[in-house]
């Protein structure tokens, strides 16, 4: 009778059940746009391509270098990461907050390279920036309208004089809200001017609108691509 108990306790504790998920780590490091890790920020995965909710996963918050990590089960995510100036993990960006832009599709599994890393950026910090040394900035404002024809959230503009540039453009706009609006501050001059989801923008990126500023332009209204949503 004991011998049997001791096993029947031996299946009972070191027996994996059958119906447990195997998870997978997801890790990297986050950082800012000169590249240095950023502190405080927490990397959100969605099980679809809203992310404009309460995230189904979520990292540790970064510390000084920057580094993340988060199990995930297998399948298929979105991800992006975010600093919030306040410590919160949920709600809409604050001014001041931090974004990696659009989201970043990865597969969880055996078989994957699971380490991503995110740049985050306020744009809104980079606009006023641009506009304070310039006092003889243009503005340039409308909307950004996605691929379904609807005004796009989290996406925004950037200019440059040529249609090709290295990694960031030279003038940027701050995120859009569920609006689309965007405004962009120029110096008076010809440009190419276009819309983008994702900071830095995807490789390859080609600006196709010219625009050439001698005053302010409003209801100049953008395009936001498929591959660049």
């Amino acid at each position: 009778m004991t011998k049997t108990l001791i096993i029947i306790f031996f299946i009972l504790t070191f027996t994996v059940p059958a119906g447990a998920t195997q998870t997978y780590v997801m890790s990297g490091v986050v950082t800012d746009v000169s590249g240095k890790p950023s502190a405080g920020a927490d990397v959100a995965v969605y099980l679809g391509p809203n992310v404009k909710k309460p995230a189904d996963f979520i990292s540790n918050r970064t510390g000084a270098d920057g580094k993340y990590s988060l199990a995930l089960p297998q399948g298929h995510y979105w991800a992006v990461a975010v600093l919030r100036k306040d410590g919160r993990k949920f709600g809409p960006l604050g001014l001041h907050d931090k974004h990696s832009g659009g989201a970043v599709e990865l597969d969880a599994g055996p078989d994957e390279d699971m380490v991503y890393n995110f740049t985050v950026m306020a744009l809104k910090d980079a606009a006023l920036k641009a506009r304070k040394r310039n006092k003889d900035l243009l503005e340039v404002s409308g909307r950004i309208m996605g691929p379904d024809g609807k005004p796009a959230a989290l996406a925004y503009a950037l200019a440059d004089p040529g249609r090709k540039f290295k990694l960031i453009p030279r003038y940027l706009s701050a995120w859009t809200d569920n609006s689309g609006h965007y405004s962009l501050f120029l110096p008076p001059g010809h440009f190419y001017i276009g819309a983008a989801g994702h900071f830095p923008p995807k490789a390859g990126y080609l600006l196709k609108d010219g625009l050439t500023l001698k005053a302010d332009r409003h209801n100049f209204n953008l395009s936001l691509r498929a591959g660049q949503k």
